[in-house]
């Protein structure tokens, strides 16, 4: 025979972190008496993806075209960030978003170089007057954010993931300063706006990252989470994430169930899961998603004014060292 004998460092939970914990478990009274929850997504999804590398923010893309594919029923509309300063700008430009994917350790001299390229590409294409104006080649500010939309069809998709990558760098607006606040930071300016405003439409927030050392969890955990998906990651490790976070997102209200049993998000645009019941008339209906966007946040009291211009100068004050963890 053969005898194990194992060790393990283990720490008696205090009695914050069970109230915590319990506080966060599925409230029952909110699950009526359906049997199960199936991942089962529809709608149209806002995602934001943040990250310093090109390469990651196309596979990320991938993963969610994936997702599409095994959901039909569902669709993506994919914005990216290269910093952490810039989605907290894009959200407090009134762009609203259902999950945000955060790396945590973002490149300052990533940004200067996108910058930088933007610049010289704006000075050929000047010299090219013949050709047309600056705008008109693409090389000005962007106008507006430039979104890319992902659905079941791959061969479609596949073209206007590749298309919309080839000129990426161009569609996004990078200031002085970007790219050096790490990603928990910016989770937590963003989930902060959104509490001062009183709203309960949080965006759900995922750590996607290399940084996932024991210590690196309880960060992220401590400023708002929702979760940690290493790189590189898979699609079965987001759908797994999902589905064991379901019953947190409803507790706290991340999620709402409709009256035919569908987890959807506030502004109804999308249903991540079902309930599974036995009423044959129940398990008829169908999710219809609402054609309303979701309400960008507004400063509707002094606290919210000043948790949303914290995110428009969160760059400023990050590079002067005014955040504390």
């Amino acid at each position: 025979g053969t005898y194990l004998t194992i060790k393990a460092n283990m720490q008696v939970a205090t009695k914050e972190h069970i109230q915590n914990t319990e506080s966060e478990s599925m409230d029952s009274s909110k699950l009526g008496p359906e049997c199960r929850v199936d991942l089962e997504p529809s709608g149209l999804l806002r995602v934001l993806v943040t990250d310093d590398q090109r390469t990651m923010r196309q596979m990320v893309s991938m993963l969610f075209q994936n997702f599409c594919h095994d959901y039909p029923a569902m669709k993506v509309e994919i914005t990216t960030a290269l910093s952490g300063e810039e989605a907290c700008r894009l959200v407090a430009q009134g762009h609203t978003f259902h999950i945000i994917t955060m790396d945590e350790t973002l490149s300052a001299g990533y940004c200067k170089s996108v910058k930088e390229t933007q610049a010289t590409a704006r000075r050929e294409a000047e010299t090219l007057d013949t050709v047309g104006s600056v705008e008109e080649l693409g090389m000005g500010p962007p106008p507006c954010v430039v979104k890319l939309l992902v659905d079941s069809n791959r061969l479609q998709t596949t073209k206007r993931r590749t298309d919309f990558f080839r000129d990426e760098i161009n569609n996004h607006e990078v200031l002085d300063g970007d790219g050096n606040m790490d990603g928990h930071k910016a989770m937590k300016l963003i989930l902060d706006a959104y509490k001062a405003a009183g709203r309960t439409d949080a965006p759900i927030i995922f750590n996607l990252t290399g940084n996932v050392m024991e210590m690196d969890r309880e960060r992220y955990s401590k400023n708002g989470s929702s979760g940690v998906l290493a790189k590189p990651t898979k699609l079965a490790d987001m759908t797994e994430m999902l589905q064991s976070q379901l019953q947190t997102f409803l507790a706290k209200g991340v999620v709402e169930k409709d009256e035919n049993g569908f987890l959807v998000t506030p502004d109804r645009n999308f249903s991540f899961a079902r309930f599974r019941a036995s009423d044959p008339e129940l398990m008829a209906q169908t999710f219809e998603p609402s054609s309303e966007p979701g309400l960008p946040l507004t400063a509707d009291s002094p606290e919210a004014a000043g948790a949303i211009a914290a995110l428009t100068t969160a760059g400023a004050a990050e590079s002067s060292g005014q955040l504390e963890d």
